[in-house]
């Protein structure tokens, strides 16, 4: 000590050194250094901020856990190291009838935030694709998406639909099923039946199907075109005829008319010959005959020689006879039995037939066999009308009969006679008077027929055989 001294002993606060490492991020102070220290004992705030696409996973080094903002307290020098990391980003895919490929694929089913991840849309087989839904949209396929957030991806599928297109004419077909909305879903299989129209037949199928199998079961793998081809019938119409001939009008196509058409049929007879009717597929003697082709027919004409032709002959007065059958050109074949009936006029009745081969006959209707000429005679008388008319009758006497020439009228008193008529075999009036004794000389042996009239117009009738 050469002197008196005054010394000042100096202290300062113990600096502390704070080293921060942060990589993708950075990391605040609060206070911040002076000088790049801290006095020993400050409190100091770390804040980490991570990069964008990173995220903060916590401390290492002199701090610990993940609490952000975290206080620490220099009371040494210390490193800190905030530990970041690329943010990890979820992607969910649902697909349904079809798959969905990612590029890249996850790591650990995540995605660095940010990542572009290319989607690509595979259909099941008979699906389709129809577009995005969810956290991407559109029918972009494949799909490149950025992994910026957790995702969630629908691909959307639906059975293809395929378009089943039928063309038919003259007939229709069913399906079975029915389209939905005019299209079936892919691999459906659809039973097509053919039905004609009327006058028609199925004949095939052509397009997309083919074969005559009908119904046909066709499977829409894809869009479909079918034509049902559909024809006209064919008839085919055989006709015989021996001793004539058979006309058609008109003539068949290739030995066949379309079903439904109508054929007019002439039958021509061979000299000497005459139609005599059709059979088999028709029938009487309409000629021509018109016949319609709804099935295959066979067709015989008949045909007969002509037989000998005989005459009948016909006689009335006061009233009128009808045939059954009518003469053909005025005659009949030979051996042909004709109904005769005769029909009186009014106020007349029916007597009786002369009938030259038979004689007298009163049955009408009568049967005629036509075995030669013939000339018949029908005979009608006034009708009776009364009582007294049939008094007159039976006081009417004709003598001798049979006769040789005279005939003589017994009549009883109270009566006059206006007139007496005779007729022959064939109606003709042969004989008239009103003298009592009538002379038949001169004619033919034979029946007459005597019609005997008073004044007061009461009638008898009587028959006489001449011999």
């Amino acid at each position: 000590m050469d002197a008196d001294k005054t010394v000042t002993a100096m202290f300062s606060k113990i600096q502390r050194t704070l080293t921060i490492n942060a990589t993708n991020g950075s990391v605040a102070t609060n206070p911040n250094s002076t000088n790049g220290t801290y006095d020993d004992g400050t409190d100091v705030v770390l804040t980490a901020t991570p990069a964008a696409g990173y995220q903060f996973d916590g401390w290492s080094g002199d701090a610990t856990g993940t609490t952000n903002p975290l206080t620490i307290t220099m009371d040494a020098d210390k490193t800190v190291t905030a530990m970041f990391s690329k943010i990890q980003r979820t992607l969910t895919i649902n697909a349904t009838n079809g798959t969905v490929t990612t590029n890249p694929n996850p790591i650990n089913g995540t995605y660095d935030d940010g990542t572009d991840v290319t989607l690509t849309a595979t259909p099941a087989a008979g699906y389709q694709f129809d577009g995005w839904s969810g956290d991407a949209t559109g029918t972009t396929n494949p799909l490149t998406i950025t992994m910026d957030v957790d995702k969630t991806v629908t691909a959307m599928f639906s059975k293809i639909q395929r378009t089943l297109t039928i063309n038919a004419t003259n007939g229709s077909v069913a399906t079975n099923p029915n389209s939905t909305n005019g299209t079936y879903d892919d691999g459906t299989d659809v039973v097509l039946t053919a039905t004609p129209a009327a006058g028609y037949q199925f004949d095939g199928w052509s397009g997309d199907a083919t074969g005559t199998t009908n119904p046909l079961t066709i499977t829409m793998d894809a869009d479909k075109i079918v034509t049902a081809m559909f024809s006209k019938i064919q008839r085919t119409l055989t006709i015989n005829a021996t001793n004539g001939t058979v006309t058609t009008n008109p003539n068949p196509t290739n030995g066949t008319y379309d079903d439904g058409v109508d054929v007019t049929l002439t039958a021509t007879p061979a000299a000497g010959y005459q139609f005599d009717g059709w059979s088999g597929d028709a029938t009487g003697t309409t000629n021509p005959l018109t016949i319609t082709m709804d099935a295959d027919k066979t067709v015989t004409a008949m045909f007969k020689l002509i037989p000998p032709q005989v005459t009948l002959t016909i006689n009335a007065t006061n009233g009128s006879v009808t045939t059954n059958p009518n003469p053909m050109n005025g005659t009949y074949d030979k051996g042909t039995t004709v109904e005769l009936t005769a029909t009186p006029d009014a106020g007349y009745e029916f007597d009786h037939w002369i009938i030259p081969e038979a004689g007298i006959v009163t049955a009408n209707p009568i049967n005629f066999p036509m075995n030669a000429d013939s000339n018949i005679t029908a005979v009608f008388s006034a009708v009776t009308a009364s009582v007294v008319d049939e008094e007159f009758s039976n006081d009417v006497k004709l003598y001798p009969n049979p006769t040789t020439n005279l005939v003589h009228l017994d009549l009883k008193t109270g009566y006059e006679i206006k007139s007496i008529v005779v007729y022959n075999l064939l109606g003709k009036k042969v004989r008239e008077g009103k003298e009592t004794t009538i002379n038949l000389s001169g004619l033919v042996n034979g029946l007459y027929m005597f019609k005997i009239t008073d004044v007061e117009g009461r009638v008898a009738s009587r028959k006489i055989i001449k011999k």
